[in-house]
């Protein structure tokens, strides 16, 4: 009997393998690593993530087995994500140690602090003697809007640790906004951020835009931004779970978008070709669909925008867009602490009237590197 036990439990282990290697894809993973060229010429990150997907044991039994732990209370994969309170999850350590930031036990120096501030200070310094207006926005991470759906010891941990952003929000440069009151206030109107998503939900970006509309109105009393204190109530709804592709988890996740009373402006966005082609009514630029140009020549605003951002990015670009005669999005590639933010010369080639950068709040974590001297 035991041996029965045992050799069942080590065929069990070869499942996985066996099942990869009859898939049809494995083929193309051989040649890509033989260095083979293949019909298509996909890179090996791109196959093995072909094998994942169309993988019966990812598709049929890990959704099982994520399922019965998510219900547990426990994560299939810890690194990847933590399962808090009431089923929230929170990106794991494998993302840029973001669960330990989450309460301040990765946390940067004082001195990393100071070096942050001060570059910010140097492109204050570049921005303003072009006359062009400057906003950094941070994007909270969503455990420090629902830092009661950690567990009870990150909570209390993180009341007496302070975060990444805290320490810089201390260095009070003029550029930088603070979201974080205005989306907890509006918690109990909206979801805010949802359970199985890393990124703000329409609502939470539609409450961030009023923070950053305010803040270019104070630096340009002549702007008049799309969609300001413009929704007639919140429509909540099953969507976006994060998680999914990411470790399998199949439950219902609550997401949450404003309802706006003013229909957004024609909007066109221009391809590589040079032509432009009308978006639909408030679409968004995704991450992916950079770099991206639009025009809206309805605005009431004769301006240009250059936004530099990450995929928090997302649920904003349909106000910024609304709100420019002409927007320029691009990735600021500040999420790798190799690259430099190519500030000054989009500056400089796009002539902006108001730079924006987007920063999602793990990528604190690097240092800020631009090409200012």
């Amino acid at each position: 009997m035991y041996k029965l036990i045992i050799g069942v439990f080590f065929a069990l282990l070869l499942v996985p393998s066996v099942s990869s290697v009859m898939n049809p894809n494995f083929k193309d993973l051989v040649a890509v690593r033989l260095g083979v060229k293949t019909e298509v010429p996909y890179t090996v990150d791109q196959v093995q993530e072909r094998i994942r997907r169309s993988n019966p044991v990812w598709t049929k039994l890990l959704p099982l087995y994520s399922g019965f732990m998510y219900r547990l209370g426990a994560s299939p994969n810890p690194q990847s994500i933590q399962i808090g309170k009431d089923g929230w999850a929170f990106l794991g350590n494998q993302h840029l140690n973001s669960y330990d930031q989450c309460f301040g036990r990765n946390v940067m120096t004082d001195e990393q602090a100071a070096s942050w501030s001060n570059e910010l200070t140097k492109i204050e310094s570049y921005l303003n003697s072009k006359n062009v207006a400057f906003a950094f926005v941070v994007a909270p991470n969503s455990c420090t809007i629902y830092s009661e759906k950690l567990p009870t010891w990150a909570s209390e941990y993180k009341a007496q640790h302070q975060t990444n952003l805290e320490k810089l929000l201390e260095k009070k440069n003029s550029s930088l906004l603070d979201l974080r009151t205005n989306l907890i206030l509006h918690k109990d109107k909206g979801s805010v951020y949802s359970k199985l998503n890393s990124h703000w939900t329409d609502y939470g970006a539609y409450v961030a835009w009023q923070d950053l509309a305010a803040k270019l109105q104070h630096d340009r009393p002549s702007f008049k931004p799309f969609g300001l204190a413009d929704a007639s109530g919140v429509q909540e709804y099953d969507g976006h779970n994060e998680y999914l592709g990411m470790v399998n988890i199949r439950a219902h996740n609550n997401w949450a978008k404003p309802i706006l009373k003013t229909p957004y402006p024609i909007t066109e966005k221009q391809a590589a070709s040079g032509e432009w082609t009308k978006m639909a009514a408030g679409e968004l630029t995704g991450l992916l669909d950079l770099p991206r140009t639009t025009q809206t020549l309805e605005s009431p605003n004769d301006m240009t925008a250059l936004v530099l951002r990450d995929s928090m990015g997302d649920g904003l670009s349909s106000y910024i867009q609304a709100s420019f005669k002409r927007v320029i999005q691009t990735q600021h590639h500040a999420n790798n602490g190799l690259s430099k933010v190519d500030l000054m010369r989009l500056t400089e080639t796009n002539k902006p009237d108001v730079v924006i950068f987007i920063l999602t709040e793990r990528y604190l974590a690097f240092p800020l590197k631009t090409d200012l001297p």
